[in-house]
């Protein structure tokens, strides 16, 4: 299943998921099928994923949901997919505290910055360092979002 996800096979991926083939992270593997979907922008798999009852909040072994990995990898349209399918805006990885809306403005992604505060996040949560979303922005030269944040 993973690597069908990984590879953007959503007929394979169908043919799984039609076997009961199961959804979620195994103990061995880093990334669960939802998570490589979404790193790899592959929406029709994603959304397979997410209709077989995938959880759209389920940790990769590092702690990053699938949401942060669409922001990091700026898949829009797999971040659209995630938030409208229930992912919370605010979940922070196990190793920085980071939100996604954290990744999102560190990168300068205006659009996807939109799109998370338009879905709820919360532009005042701090990180384990104690920065915000803004100072992140200010210290990476992202001036163009400061009135967003």
């Amino acid at each position: 299943m993973e690597a069908a996800s990984k590879a953007k096979e959503a007929l394979i991926v169908k043919l799984l998921l039609a076997r009961k083939a199961f959804c979620e992270r195994s103990e061995n593997s880093s990334f669960g099928p939802i998570h490589l979907a979404a790193r790899n922008g592959h929406v029709e798999v994603l959304r397979l994923l997410i209709l077989k009852g995938a959880n759209v909040d389920a940790l990769t072994k590092d702690g990053y949901t699938a949401l942060h990995l669409a922001v990091e990898d700026r898949k829009r349209d797999c971040a659209r997919l995630l938030l409208a399918s229930g992912a919370m805006a605010d979940n922070r990885d196990a190793l920085d505290g980071d939100t996604p809306l954290y990744v999102a403005a560190a990168l300068g992604d205006e659009h996807m910055v939109k799109l998370l505060l338009q879905k709820g996040a919360n532009k005042d949560i701090r990180n384990y360092a104690r920065r915000a979303p803004y100072d992140v922005a200010a210290k990476n030269g992202h001036s163009r979002l400061f009135d967003v944040l």
